[in-house]
């Protein structure tokens, strides 16, 4: 993972200012150009700020000595005027006169007045030391010390009067809630920005290390080995991973996640400058969203999350720069849609030739790179370019089982794999909110793309506890509205839009556990079952998983099942207190479906519906399979509600009604 991120970054770094004599060893030449040249990388060690920041600066009226005015801008192209380095903790001062104005519900704004008090503390050490760039901090705290601070030529105050600390304090409790996310700089007496001053982009030079990597003196160490590259006998910094923005927690522990080498780690994973750097300015440059259009680079939604997604890369640099290009462009694409631009990404990750396999991150990507919660590790170009082509050839099938009327973020799966958040998604708006957004589905989510992506089996137990839990959301909305037309019928409005329905998820369902199995994830079935009716038998083909009479029973109970809560809706019967109790919240097993097709004829006869000659079909291939089965039908549970399940889906296809049949035949 790490070593993936430095290669990226070394790949973006000579993009921007290599030249074609150093195309041999880019490592090397990184090193050597930060011990000779270190100005050439220093714009790439500060943080890359968005050009759509709104900018704050603070400035020295020039005809009144008391007076500090501060003016409202935009970043717009002058990112380098702006060079923020972040302090190495959120206690730590900030490093210069560029700030940035943040804010949350919990911690309010930042940076708050104890902050400030120990920056200008540390400001004024700097202005008072022998450096060649003291009279830069000493001019910046004389600017501070004014007392009349004009704010955007709305209100003049004399902060301290008004029991502030300092202008800057007194600034963001006045303008905090309209500046949120914005940026606070000071301009020196000689009209700089910190990133036009020579001054400050030498300090800036001489004391990075030390900012970013070791906040105190204890985090540098000498003579040992970087845990990255393995060069020995050098300086090494326990807080380089931290500093440089990778901050995903117990990184010293062997196993801790994946892509880390450990044997030669030392304390808390220390590293070296140069692998630090790297880190760095893959955080915030090789991941720099492109302003236009708001897209990154190496990150997409895969099932259903934003995921970092790292390639590893061949030796061959100039197949490396053609991939950096292309992604370039790709992102860069402003009139196409997101779900266009991902495609256009897959098919980039999928040709070129410098990617020898890919390695997916669940992770946030913000401040720093933490909070993983889940990876899939080494999946190969071709076995992802076989599964592109399978899903191609999945959207031409066709089955009687399956909708008809296709949700296409349901049943058109792409190599993202995010029609997985929908087949698992509870119905019910607010009160299922928090379970949609649960730990356990994501990552069951995260593991079945594993699965697919390395071809290995799903833990059906887990997958099936979840899918029934879904089927119970779904049936609870069903029982609350006391209407059945869900649980029967595809969603299909007036104008023909499509909606998901209890009864299109479960048929859609079907779809997503063949497509499963033919991609030899899940267990395959086994001879599917062949009915004596006629009527039934495009229902039995090998899509439905049919593949035993307990099975067949079910299915085909549903079927009549269905046609029950049909004719009790007509006749305005309340369904939620009548046959739909029969489910009994999705719970009955085999054994109990005997005495379910009891209470269903019963119904049946006394409502005369097997006057119906398809209702009868369904009747007697019923009594042919309970004859052949008894009264104790083994079925589990998960199966036992499955097929009734989606028997009941497919009732009012088996058994249109009299408007139904006339508008085929129309």
């Amino acid at each position: 993972m790490i070593n993936a991120m430095q290669k990226l970054a070394l790949d973006f770094l000579y993009e921007k200012i290599g030249n074609e004599e150093d195309i041999n060893n880019l490592e090397k030449w990184f090193s050597e150009i930060n011990k000779k040249n270190p100005y050439k990388i220093l714009p790439f060690l500060i943080e890359a700020i968005p050009s759509d920041r709104k900018v704050l600066i603070l400035e020295a009226d020039k005809n009144d000595v008391e007076l500090l005015n501060v003016i409202a801008s935009e970043i717009k192209d002058e990112t380098d005027k702006y060079p923020f380095v972040k302090p190495s903790s959120g206690n730590s001062p900030q490093i210069g006169p560029i700030l940035k104005l943040g804010y949350s519900a919990k911690q309010g704004f930042s940076p708050k007045p104890k902050i400030m008090k120990k920056t200008l503390e540390k400001w004024q050490i700097i202005a008072e030391s022998e450096n060649d760039y003291s009279d830069y901090f000493e001019d910046i705290i004389e600017i501070l010390k004014r007392p009349k601070i004009n704010i955007l030529n709305k209100d003049v105050v004399l902060w301290k009067e008004k029991n502030f600390n300092n202008p800057i304090d007194c600034l963001i409790a006045k303008e905090g809630n309209n500046f949120k996310d914005s940026i606070i700089a000071i301009r020196n007496s000689n009209n700089e920005l910190p990133g036009e001053s020579k001054k400050y982009s030498q300090y800036l030079q001489e004391n990075l290390i030390k900012e970013k990597y070791m906040p105190n003196k204890l985090d540098r160490v000498f003579d040992k080995t970087c845990s990255l590259c393995e060069k020995s006998n050098i300086e090494v910094y326990a807080n380089g991973l931290k500093g440089a923005g990778i901050n995903l927690g117990n990184i010293d522990r062997i196993g801790s996640f994946s892509g880390l080498e450990l044997q030669n780690a030392w304390k808390n994973f220390a590293i070296c400058s140069d692998c630090a750097d790297l880190i760095y300015i893959f955080k915030n440059h090789t991941l720099k969203e492109n302003p236009q259009t708001k897209r990154k680079p190496y990150q997409m939604y895969i099932a259903g999350e934003k995921t970092l997604i790292l390639p590893e890369l061949s030796d061959n640099l100039d197949n490396r720069k053609k991939l950096l290009k292309r992604i370039n462009n790709v992102i860069s694409l402003s009139e196409e849609s997101t779900i266009t631009v991902e495609e256009r990404l897959w098919k980039v990750l999928l040709e070129e030739k410098a990617i020898l396999n890919l390695n997916f991150y669940w992770l946030k990507i913000g401040q720093s790179i933490e909070d993983l919660q889940g990876s899939i590790q080494d999946v190969l170009p071709s076995r992802l370019k076989k599964i592109s082509e399978f899903n191609l050839e999945s959207r031409k099938w066709k089955s009687a089982i399956f909708p008809e009327n296709h949700i296409n973020d349901l049943s058109q799966v792409d190599l993202s794999l995010n029609s997985l958040k929908l087949t698992f998604r509870r119905p019910g708006g607010e009160k299922a909110k928090k379970i949609n957004k649960s730990e356990n589905l994501k990552r069951l989510r995260r593991e079945i793309a594993g699965n697919i992506y390395h071809k290995t089996k799903i833990q059906e137990k887990r997958f099936w506890t979840e899918i029934m839990i879904t089927a119970e959301y779904y049936l609870k909305e069903i029982v609350e509205k006391g209407d059945a037309y869900s649980l029967l019928n595809e969603g299909k409005t007036k104008q023909g839009k499509t909606y998901l329905t209890f009864a299109g998820w479960i048929r859609h369902l079907a779809w997503w556990l063949y497509y499963l199995k033919k991609m030899e994830v899940m267990k395959m079935n086994g001879e599917i079952y062949c009915p004596q009716s006629e009527l039934l038998k495009p229902y039995f083909a090998e899509e439905s998983g049919i593949d035993s009479m307990e099975k067949a029973f079910a299915f085909t109970l549903g079927v009549l099942y269905g046609r029950l809560l049909l004719l009790q809706g007509a006749k305005k019967i309340n369904v939620s207190s009548n046959a739909l109790t029969w489910l009994k919240r999705l719970t009955l097993k085999g054994a109990d479906l005997p005495e379910l097709y009891v209470k269903t004829r019963q119904k049946l006869l006394a409502y005369d519906a097997e006057g119906n000659e398809n209702v009868r079909e369904v009747i007697k291939e019923l009594g042919s399979l309970g004859i052949k089965l008894g009264d104790n039908i083994k079925l589990d549970s998960i199966a036992t509600n499955y097929f009734l399940l989606l028997g009941q889906s497919m009732s009012n296809t088996v058994i249109p009604s009299k408007k139904d049949e006339e508008k085929k035949e129309n």
